[in-house]
């Protein structure tokens, strides 16, 4: 009948983890509606979803086409859309916004994580029209859009 007493140290205790990041207040939404084109599903929830519950209202297509229709059934204050796309990509995208929606013009922001887009890229550059690289932080998307809507809203 041997008894042990086996002491242990404590482990260090682990750092509480720090709450999400909220966006500050003057990149929250008040409800602008966004349309985010996206034809990889998870880019185009993880999108909708930061806009979303940042107090934007968000509707996702996942193509150049779906957007098309979904501009002609409703209106948007800004579209968030890719490059890259099967069927009608972010630049036919881009040239209907032009003909057929001139006011969105200076309210689009391109997405794209393809060294290809850089051809495009310069050229919206050019006319104005922002333009994000893959990968981009959450802070970086709500500020851009921030900025994207205000600017669009003050008068030049």
């Amino acid at each position: 009948g041997a008894e042990f007493i086996v002491e242990l140290p404590l482990p260090p205790r682990a750092p509480v983890p720090e709450p999400a990041a909220t966006p500050a207040p003057a990149e929250r939404g008040a409800g602008e509606r966004v349309l985010v084109v996206e034809d990889e599903a998870a880019v185009r929830s993880l999108i909708s979803t930061v806009l979303g519950t940042s107090g934007y209202a968000v509707r996702a297509a996942e193509s150049g086409d779906e957007a098309v229709r979904a501009l002609e059934e409703s209106t948007y204050d800004l579209v968030i859309s890719d490059l890259r796309m099967p069927g009608l990509d972010g630049e036919g995208l881009y040239e209907q916004v032009q003909q057929r929606w001139p006011h969105l013009q200076r309210r689009l922001l391109f997405i794209s994580g393809d060294i290809e887009a850089d051809r495009f890229a310069a050229r919206l550059r050019e006319h104005d029209v922002r333009y994000l690289e893959k990968p981009f932080s959450a802070a970086r998307l709500l500020a851009t859009v921030r900025e994207l809507l205000d600017a669009a809203a003050s008068p030049t």
